[in-house]
């Protein structure tokens, strides 16, 4: 990850963290408070704040965690009524992080306010298999399966707290890859040609 002059990242297969300026040419270790073996990764950045997991010392759970490089403070984020070391942090935008959880239903998305420390929710209606491809502002962008296809795309909409359908009419898939702003690409399956590539903007 980089910001500004500051190289942030991992080394010895994970264990530490490090931050380098390249304008003075230094590095330094930057651990974890208290994790002696923190087998990080570094997932997301805005701005000055990075957000990822580790694993704990005893290598069994999983923990979420933000990173402000400016004043160097870690904070460790696991979502309260989660399952122990379950806390998977993906992206970051302004006050905003998404990421995924479990408990005894299973898994589920969630969304952190760094303002207001508040832990929100949400889970999209009858889906199987789901995943995070991008947050952007209020949306959040998603892609998931059900019995009917292998992927369904869908935008959530955290302030209004509506799902958006992207499906492309008379696809037999519709698969987001990443998005940009207002901006979602992905690829589309048909009987004929087989795969197609699709740009799709989010009116607001």
């Amino acid at each position: 990850m980089i910001y500004d002059n500051n190289i942030f990242g991992t080394y010895n297969d994970g264990d530490h963290f490090f931050l380098c300026n390249m304008a003075t040419q230094t590095c330094a270790t930057i651990d974890i408070p208290g994790v002696k073996h923190g087998h990080g990764f570094a997932n997301d950045i805005f701005d000055s704040k990075i957000v990822g997991i580790y694993v704990d010392d005893s290598l069994r759970e999983t923990h979420g965690y933000l990173l402000d490089i400016k004043t160097q403070k870690w904070t460790i984020l696991d979502k309260p009524d989660a399952k122990a070391g379950t806390t998977d942090i993906k992206y970051i935008q302004g006050d905003k992080i998404v990421g995924t959880y479990s408990d005894k239903d299973g898994e589920h998305f969630f969304c952190y306010d760094i303002a207001t420390q508040r832990w929100s929710s949400f889970d999209k209606p009858k889906a199987g298999a789901c995943s995070l491809v991008k947050l952007n502002d209020n949306n959040v962008f998603i892609r998931y399966s059900d019995v009917n296809s292998p992927w369904h795309g869908y935008i959530y909409n955290m302030a209004a707290q509506i799902w958006i359908n992207i499906d492309i009419p008379g696809a037999i898939e519709t698969d987001a890859i990443d998005s940009d702003g207002n901006y979602v690409i992905g690829r589309y399956i048909t009987n004929n040609p087989p795969e197609h590539i699709f740009l799709y903007k989010v009116i607001e």
